[in-house]
C-alpha cells in the first residue's frame, strides 16, 4: 500500500495531476507538520511575478502533528491573500464562475490549518467533478507520498502568460480560474 498523500494547502497543478490518476487517496493529517512547505502555502502567478501565499500558524512546538497546527489571525492575512488572488485573477475566463468557493473558504475563518487545507481539496475535487474515494490517516505518519516534480499535465492558458510565458505548477486555483470545467481534461 502506497504512503497517504501530505495535506497540502492549495496544492499545485502537479499535486493534483498525480492525486487524479489514483482510485482511492489517503491523506495525512497525523503527519508531524513541517515548517516552510506547501501544507500551509501555495504560488500564484501575479501581474509582475510568482508570489507565495503563506497562511500563517501557530506551531506549539516541534513535534506537532499537522491536525493541531491552529491559523495565526493575529495579521490581517486574509485580506492580502484574497486581493493578491483578485488581482491576480479577476480577468481570468472562470474567475467568477469560482470566485465564491475560495471567497468563502478564506472568510471562513477556519481554526486548524487541516481544517482549511481539508476544506479546500473538497472545493477543488467537487470543482473538478472527481470520483475519488478519500480517505483521512490521523495515524502518526512518519513519511508521506512523494509528488513527482513537474507531474505531467497538459500546457492551458494562463492570464499573464503574454507577459511570463507559461509558469509550471501554479496553486490549482490558476487552472480553475483559467479553464474552468476544462481543468480536469488538462490534468488527465
Amino acid at each position: 500500500m502506497k504512503n497517504p498523500f501530505p495535506l497540502f494547502c492549495l496544492p499545485p497543478v502537479s499535486y493534483f495531476a498525480y492525486l487524479l490518476k489514483q482510485e482511492k487517496v489517503e491523506i495525512s493529517i497525523g503527519e508531524i507538520y513541517l515548517k516552510q512547505t506547501l501544507r500551509n502555502r501555495f504560488y500564484i502567478m501575479g501581474p509582475n511575478n510568482v508570489m507565495r501565499l503563506s497562511i500563517p500558524v501557530i506551531n506549539k512546538h516541534q513535534q506537532c502533528r499537522i491536525s493541531e497546527i491552529k491559523i495565526d489571525y493575529s495579521e490581517n492575512f486574509i485580506l492580502k491573500h484574497w486581493r493578491s488572488i483578485e488581482a491576480s485573477y479577476r480577468n481570468s475566463p472562470y474567475f467568477e464562475h469560482y470566485f465564491d468557493d475560495f471567497y468563502k473558504l478564506f472568510m471562513a475563518k477556519h481554526i486548524l490549518l487541516a481544517e482549511f487545507n481539508i476544506e479546500a481539496l473538497k472545493i477543488v475535487l467537487n470543482i473538478l467533478k472527481s470520483e475519488i474515494s478519500v480517505s483521512l490517516n490521523t495515524h502518526n505518519i512518519h513519511r508521506t507520498e512523494e509528488i513527482p516534480q513537474q507531474y505531467s499535465f497538459k500546457k492551458y492558458n494562463q492570464v499573464f502568460a503574454d507577459r511570463h510565458g507559461f509558469i509550471k505548477d501554479l496553486s490549482i486555483i490558476d487552472v480553475i480560474f483559467n479553464n474552468g470545467p476544462y481543468s480536469c481534461e488538462i490534468l488527465i
